[in-house]
């Protein structure tokens, strides 16, 4: 990425601004330290990657890590009601809505927080990384009948490959996972525990049984 320092500046001024956003409104908030033309041409380098994020977060992650450290995971939807669908901006079930209409039209982000308690009992966090889940197939639903969209990858598979990425590629010191009752599911416990070495921390679903032992298992 060239001129990342550009990428705090410009994420600043989207969170300040109210309105409309420009490469001439920001040149010109800057008192035109960096022209409109600058801004652009590093909007318009392309796709940024996770590899870019990484890069980008790495100092401040060497800076505060630490063996006990936390990575929390959880997922979220930035509903864009009236955009036009494609694979990203798609419809995606809630479950933290209630009632019967849990769908909601929007980006789905599984989001990497990177956390560490302090002694004087506050904390530090920081996100390290973020899946965003691309619905690329189509699938007719008889039961609707209606046209739907679906992604191959099921969000327990971005959530392993990603903590695998952090841990032996991106060395991140950490000790415990969190997670919601979504991603608490067999799977995920003996992934963390017996791939990773890990302890887990998460909520379950009152409905979950289980067996401490073979035979109540059996």
């Amino acid at each position: 990425m060239k001129n990342a320092h550009i990428l705090d500046l410009y994420t600043d001024y989207l969170i300040s601004s109210f309105g409309s956003v420009t490469a001439t409104d920001m040149s010109r908030m800057l008192d035109k330290s960096l022209s409109h033309d600058k801004i652009s041409r590093f909007l318009g380098q392309g796709l940024f990657s996770q590899k870019d994020y990484w890069k980008c977060i790495k100092p401040i992650v060497r800076q505060i890590e630490h063996s006990e450290g936390i990575i929390k995971i959880d997922d979220t939807i930035e509903a864009k009601p009236h955009s036009e669908e494609n694979d990203i901006i798609c419809w995606h079930h809630d479950h933290s809505k209630k009632g019967k209409d849990k769908n909601v039209k929007g980006i789905n982000i599984i989001n990497f927080l990177y956390q560490i308690d302090l002694e004087d009992s506050t904390s530090l966090s920081v996100p390290v990384a973020f899946e965003i889940v691309q619905k690329t197939e189509e699938w007719f639903d008889k039961k609707s009948g209606k046209l739907k969209r679906r992604s191959p990858v099921k969000k327990h598979f971005l959530v392993q490959q990603r903590l695998r990425i952090l841990q032996q590629l991106n060395k991140v010191k950490f000790k415990y996972i969190l997670w919601d009752s979504w991603f608490s599911s067999s799977s995920n416990f003996n992934f963390v525990h017996y791939e990773l070495k890990k302890y887990f921390v998460a909520a379950l679903l009152s409905n979950r049984l289980v067996a401490l032992s073979k035979e109540q298992k059996l």
